[in-house]
C-alpha cells in the first residue's frame, strides 16, 4: 500500500511570494497572531512558537493559515485583481460628520475623527472617479458630488480644528 503524503502547505513562503506581510494592519489580527507571524518569518518554527506561548502547535498553524486566508481575500482572489472588493461601496459616515458640525458630538477627538474620515472619503471617490471617467460616464456626476460634499465637510471641521487651537492658546 502507498502511503499519503500530508500536503503541508509552505505559509512562509506564500507569505513572502504574495507579498501579504503588508496588509496585517487592514486584515485585523490580534497581538499574538502578529507576533507569531513575525517571529515565524524570521524563521522560528511553529514548535518553538508553540512553546513560547505556551500553546499547541495547531493553535500557532491555524493563526497563520487564519491570517493568509484573510490577507487573500482582502486582497483579491487573483494576483492580477489587488483591488478591494469593497472598495467602491466607500461612503462618507455622515452621521459622524453632520453631529461634529452641528455640535451634537463634542466628545475630545470627534473633529479629528471627522476630519480624517471626509478626507480619506474624498480620496477614495477621486481615486474611483479617475477610473470612472474611462469605465462608466454616468458614474462620473455621482462620484464628483461625493468629493465636493467630503471636501467642503472637510473644510468645515479643519475650521473648527483651527478654533479650537486658537482657544487653547
Amino acid at each position: 500500500m502507498e502511503e499519503k503524503k500530508k500536503i503541508v502547505p509552505r505559509y512562509r513562503q506564500i507569505i513572502e511570494d504574495e507579498g501579504l506581510m503588508k496588509y496585517m494592519s487592514k486584515v485585523g489580527v490580534t497581538s499574538r497572531q502578529k507576533y507569531v507571524l513575525r517571529s515565524y518569518m524570521k524563521g522560528i518554527s511553529e514548535g518553538q512558537l508553540a512553546k513560547k506561548y505556551n500553546v499547541a502547535v495547531n493553535t500557532i498553524h491555524e493563526d497563520i493559515r487564519s491570517y493568509v486566508g484573510s490577507a487573500r481575500k482582502y486582497v483579491g482572489d487573483s494576483p492580477a485583481l489587488r483591488k478591494i472588493k469593497w472598495y467602491e461601496s466607500v461612503k462618507p459616515d455622515e452621521d459622524l460628520m453632520k453631529n461634529v458640525i452641528s455640535n451634537k458630538n463634542t466628545k475630545r477627538y470627534a473633529t479629528y475623527e471627522a476630519l480624517i474620515e471626509s478626507t480619506r472619503v474624498a480620496a477614495k471617490k477621486a481615486d474611483m472617479l479617475l477610473d470612472a471617467k474611462r469605465r462608466n460616464p454616468k458614474k462620473v456626476k455621482e462620484l464628483e458630488g461625493y468629493i465636493r460634499t467630503a471636501l467642503e465637510t472637510s473644510e468645515k471641521i479643519l475650521e473648527m480644528v483651527e478654533e479650537e487651537d486658537k482657544d487653547l492658546e
